[in-house]
């Protein structure tokens, strides 16, 4: 490949001294020779010295693998070398303001510091001005499922219907949902509907979901029997009491 590549680059010296007359006018050969020179990835990089380099004209980025989840790197923008920030896919909402997680990584976004709980830290990065990304020695999923449950009526139930003993009021809903397909944009509506003493059933709060995790404040609703509408498994129910 790397023979190819040479004896195209040093074709236009061979061919100085002669008529322009003598060159070959086939774009086929060329063609053919300039394909051999593509860089093709026939499996994802692992470090960023494997990455794939991609770009615009403005902006340029490296893009590789960081345990099974792809990384991009911003490099530069509008002429500028530094690094601008790394973005990373498949995170998951949190319970803590401004944060997102995956795994035992936790970033927070907008320049603010990491939530207290129960995980050690194991290191922390600023990987820009407003991104703080924190590395723990626990997986982080129980812990925000915990933390949302803490006042929960429901105690974190999976599936999607909530039979009380009696009737509750509440204005607040959390869930998680298994979520493996999605991309960035897209969204599954839901309803959380509660049942009327004559058996029918009413939409009190309803919305698009982003992601896996889900959290609403709506009106004040009382009823015993609850159910979340969304075409998903449901792994987390949370309705937290009026108020809290």
């Amino acid at each position: 490949m790397l023979s190819a590549c040479a004896a195209l680059l040093l074709a236009p010296l061979a061919l100085a001294s002669e008529p322009i007359l003598h060159q070959n006018t086939s774009a086929a050969p060329i063609a053919r020779t300039l394909d051999d020179c593509n860089v093709i990835w026939e499996s994802p990089g692992k470090y960023s010295l494997d990455s794939m380099p991609l770009g615009n004209g403005d902006v340029g980025a490296n893009v590789w693998i960081d345990a099974n989840h792809p990384v991009i790197r911003v490099t530069g923008q509008s002429g500028s070398l530094r690094t601008i920030g790394e973005s990373v896919t498949n995170v998951l909402g949190a319970p803590w303001p401004n944060c997102v997680f995956r795994d035992n990584v936790l970033y927070v976004h907008g320049g603010g510091v990491a939530p207290n709980h129960p995980a050690k830290v194991v290191s922390t990065k600023r990987l820009s001005d407003t991104i703080l990304k924190v590395e723990y020695d626990q997986p982080l999923e129980p812990i925000a499922r915990a933390s949302i449950s803490a006042d929960s009526l429901t105690a974190g139930k999976s599936g999607p219907v909530v039979d009380f003993d009696r009737p509750r009021t509440f204005d607040q809903l959390e869930f998680t949902i298994d979520n493996p397909g999605y991309r960035r944009g897209q969204t599954k509506p839901f309803e959380l509907q509660v049942q009327q003493a004559d058996g029918s059933w009413k939409t009190v709060a309803s919305g698009q979901v982003f992601g896996s995790i889900y959290s609403k404040r709506f009106a004040p609703a009382t009823a015993q029997h609850v159910r979340l509408n969304v075409s998903a498994l449901v792994r987390q129910f949370d309705l937290l009491a009026a108020g809290k």
